[in-house]
Protein backbone atom coordinates (compact mmCIF):
# COMPACT_ATOMS: atom_id res chain seq x y z
CA UNK A 1 0.00 0.00 0.00
CA UNK A 2 1.30 3.75 -0.49
CA UNK A 3 1.03 7.41 0.80
CA UNK A 4 0.10 9.56 -2.26
CA UNK A 5 1.38 13.10 -2.18
CA UNK A 6 -1.72 15.22 -1.95
CA UNK A 7 -0.50 17.32 -5.36
CA UNK A 8 1.32 14.93 -7.65
CA UNK A 9 -0.39 11.92 -6.89
CA UNK A 10 2.87 9.97 -6.91
CA UNK A 11 4.34 7.67 -3.94
CA UNK A 12 5.66 9.20 -1.04
CA UNK A 13 6.56 6.28 0.61
CA UNK A 14 5.33 2.44 1.07
CA UNK A 15 3.12 1.46 4.11
CA UNK A 16 3.38 -2.00 5.66
CA UNK A 17 1.34 -3.86 7.84
CA UNK A 18 1.62 -3.18 11.93
CA UNK A 19 -0.21 -5.87 13.14
CA UNK A 20 -2.97 -7.82 12.39
CA UNK A 21 -5.73 -5.88 13.31
CA UNK A 22 -5.01 -3.47 10.08
CA UNK A 23 -2.98 -0.97 11.33
CA UNK A 24 -0.12 0.12 9.16
CA UNK A 25 3.36 1.91 9.60
CA UNK A 26 5.92 3.28 6.90
CA UNK A 27 8.00 1.39 5.71
CA UNK A 28 11.60 1.36 7.79
CA UNK A 29 13.38 1.45 4.56
CA UNK A 30 11.55 4.95 3.47
CA UNK A 31 14.04 7.89 1.89
CA UNK A 32 11.73 10.74 3.63
CA UNK A 33 12.09 12.12 7.15
CA UNK A 34 9.71 14.29 9.05
CA UNK A 35 10.19 17.97 7.95
CA UNK A 36 9.36 21.00 10.55
CA UNK A 37 9.42 24.64 9.56
CA UNK A 38 8.55 25.70 12.87
CA UNK A 39 4.75 25.76 11.93
CA UNK A 40 3.80 22.61 10.38
CA UNK A 41 5.23 18.98 10.64
CA UNK A 42 5.48 17.22 7.22
CA UNK A 43 6.85 15.01 4.65
CA UNK A 44 8.32 16.20 1.34
CA UNK A 45 7.26 15.33 -1.57
CA UNK A 46 10.69 14.15 -3.60
CA UNK A 47 8.45 14.10 -6.97
CA UNK A 48 7.04 17.86 -6.52
CA UNK A 49 8.45 19.24 -3.56
CA UNK A 50 5.11 19.86 -2.00
CA UNK A 51 4.91 19.96 1.82
CA UNK A 52 2.33 17.05 2.82
CA UNK A 53 1.46 18.14 5.89
CA UNK A 54 0.99 15.65 8.93
CA UNK A 55 -1.59 15.83 11.97
CA UNK A 56 -1.80 13.75 15.39
CA UNK A 57 -4.57 11.74 15.40
CA UNK A 58 -6.15 8.79 17.06
CA UNK A 59 -7.05 5.21 15.46
CA UNK A 60 -10.53 3.77 16.31
CA UNK A 61 -8.32 1.60 18.83
CA UNK A 62 -6.62 4.48 20.63
CA UNK A 63 -3.50 4.65 19.15
CA UNK A 64 -1.93 7.74 18.02
CA UNK A 65 -0.87 8.01 14.32
CA UNK A 66 0.21 10.61 11.65
CA UNK A 67 -1.90 11.49 8.80
CA UNK A 68 -1.37 12.90 5.74
CA UNK A 69 -3.62 16.47 6.11
CA UNK A 70 -3.44 18.33 3.51
CA UNK A 71 -0.57 19.82 1.29
CA UNK A 72 1.24 23.40 0.94
CA UNK A 73 3.16 24.29 -1.97
CA UNK A 74 6.85 25.11 -1.44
Amino acid sequence: MEEKCLKCGRTLFEKVPLDDKGHMAMNADAPLELESDGVDHFYRCTHCSAKNVVVESRSPHGLLQLRVSHVKIA
